[in-house]
């Protein structure tokens, strides 16, 4: 205790030269935990906004479907797995999808889209992709008795590029899977939509089910169930960490048969999941860089109060001090240093990530990370975290400070008592 007090003492002997060496520690510790609830919050946004578009936090596809594309792989029977689906207490949603390839014309002008056919009422339960016309409404929940054959919604810029007004009549035509018959339906715009999908906005034609069926010969078959999880925080017991590859999949493993592969979001959107994996590694370099520039500070300083104070450190060694009692002396100086830029820094770091939270970061719908931000990103304040990465650079202060106490310790006191 009595060296922990000398070296408070010591620190403030120099009160401007300990307040600038604790800003310069306070200023790395702040960047640090802004930064690592930024980084919380990021990725929190991404898994989020993966989720509310057209991935889901998990999906069921006949085997080989999603690696190939081919539309005769179908979910023979998506009825009962969708029942059994939402007899899991982790579901909390679940929609069936039909995909396929078609054409969409207009006048004297078509394009290759793909044809997405989905329940309305369901899809606007497991994301939020529906919500989001620019123009106009999306599909309406019950079937359309227009002679006409129903309802379609357009991507926002797949309707530019066709020249596609709302109100316009197009025609859809699309392939029977089994025949190869050519067949058309033809429907009426009553939405464009932006989603930041670039697969639905630039390149998607969007129709309830039954018409999607129709086009390709289906029937009753679909191509994807996709899932909504509930969370762990909101639903404890029950939810999964949907962050968690393995969680999520153990979770949507009684889905899985010989005609199923039930398969997370990781798998469907390995991007997103590749930027969560490098998440740890990207924060360790950050921190080392970090850290490395604050080093050079702490060195410095402590270098120049051990040249300043060498008369002294000489007058400790010829009154018979122990080496080590001198060595503990200066790392409780660089302890408490640590200490003090340290919880300002955390404390600083702290408020600033309240705030933002607070405020939001809105990058906009044009920004995009692999998905576009249809909200503001939110840093997730961890205080407890906050005073962690302090003490982590207290300690590193300390390691770092060693070589300075050692150099103190071997000070010969005839030469430096002569420097008086």
């Amino acid at each position: 205790m009595e060296t922990l007090r000398l070296g408070w003492r010591n620190l403030w002997r120099n009160p401007r030269r300990t307040l600038l060496t604790a800003a310069a520690l306070g200023l790395g510790v702040l960047s640090m935990v802004a930064s690592i609830d930024y980084m919380e919050g990021l990725f929190g946004r991404m898994i989020e906004t993966t989720a509310n578009g057209r991935t889901g936090h998990a999906q069921i596809h006949a085997p080989g479907y999603r690696e190939t594309r081919e539309e005769e792989r179908v979910l023979q029977d998506p009825a009962a797995l969708l029942a059994k689906a939402r007899a899991l207490p982790v579901v909390e949603a679940a929609a069936v999808r039909i995909w396929g390839t078609a054409l969409l014309a207009i006048g004297d002008r078509n394009r290759s889209v793909q044809l997405l056919g989905v329940e309305p009422k369901d899809e606007a339960n497991v994301g939020k992709w529906t919500t989001r016309t620019v123009a106009g409404r999306f599909l309406s929940p019950e079937p359309a008795n227009e002679p006409t054959g129903g309802e379609i919604v357009l991507g926002q810029l797949l309707a530019r590029r066709l020249d596609v007004e709302l109100g316009a009549r197009v025609v859809l035509t699309a392939a029977d899977v089994k025949t190869g018959e050519a067949r058309s339906e033809l429907l009426k715009v009553v939405g464009l939509l932006r989603s930041g999908d670039g697969v639905l906005d630039d390149g998607a034609a969007m129709v309830r089910r039954e018409v999607g069926a129709r086009l390709l010969g289906v029937g009753d078959a679909a191509h994807e169930i996709v899932l909504r999880l509930r969370d762990a925080a909101e639903a404890p017991g029950v939810g999964v960490d949907r962050e968690d590859k393995d969680q999520v999949t153990a979770a949507i493993a009684p889905l899985s048969t010989e005609d199923a592969v039930a398969e997370p979001w990781h798998v469907v959107q390995p991007m997103v999941a590749e930027m969560l994996r490098m998440q740890d590694a990207w924060m360790g370099i950050f921190l080392g860089l970090i850290f490395f520039v604050i080093a050079f500070v702490i060195v410095g300083t402590m270098s120049m109060a051990m040249l300043e104070r060498t008369w002294e450190f000489g007058l400790l060694r010829a009154l018979g001090t122990p080496p080590g009692r001198i060595f503990g002396l200066v790392l409780a100086e660089a302890g408490w240093l640590g200490a003090v830029g340290g919880l300002f820094g955390a404390l600083g770091g702290h408020a600033l990530s309240q705030v933002l939270a607070y405020v939001g970061l809105d990058f906009g719908e044009d920004v995009q990370m692999i998905v576009s931000f249809h909200e503001p990103i939110r840093p997730v304040p961890d205080l407890p975290l906050a005073f962690g990465v302090a003490g982590i650079f207290a300690v590193l202060t300390v390691l770092v400070s060693m070589v300075a106490a050692y150099r103190a310790t071997r000070v010969e006191p005839g030469l430096a008592l002569r420097q008086r």
